[in-house]
């Protein structure tokens, strides 16, 4: 198998895993394109006015990275002192790490990726 493939193969295997928070989030969605592979859309909050973010998912990690800090702001919104992740306390960081386990325990080997979004 080529190295694009066993990308693929293990990027589709990350979406799987976060498939039902993706379908769940109103804010991000991923699409297949023959041209571009897969994309990551990001849709501003409604009371936002930012433009879309589109970024395209060519290995794993990006998924990986950008759907933490979904679920860092996620929680911080729902549990946090603030809604911005970089300022949550070591307290919030222990609790968001337990609230996201569903996820880190099924793709440990990116659990480097959370460690560097918490600092």
């Amino acid at each position: 198998m080529s190295s694009l493939e066993e990308k693929k193969s293990e990027l589709e295997r990350v979406l799987g895993v976060f498939q039902n928070y993706i379908e769940g989030s109103e804010l991000l969605d991923v699409v297949y394109s023959k041209k571009f592979g897969y994309v990551l859309l990001g849709l501003p909050a409604a009371d936002s006015i930012d433009d879309s973010d589109v970024t395209r998912l060519e290995d794993p990690e990006t998924l990986v990275k950008e759907v933490y800090q979904n679920l860092a702001y996620d929680f911080m919104e729902q549990e946090g002192h603030s809604e911005d992740h970089t300022e949550a306390t070591n307290l919030e960081k222990r609790a968001m790490r337990e609230w996201m386990k569903e996820y880190t325990d099924q793709l440990p080997e990116y659990n480097y990726l959370l460690d560097e979004l918490l600092g």
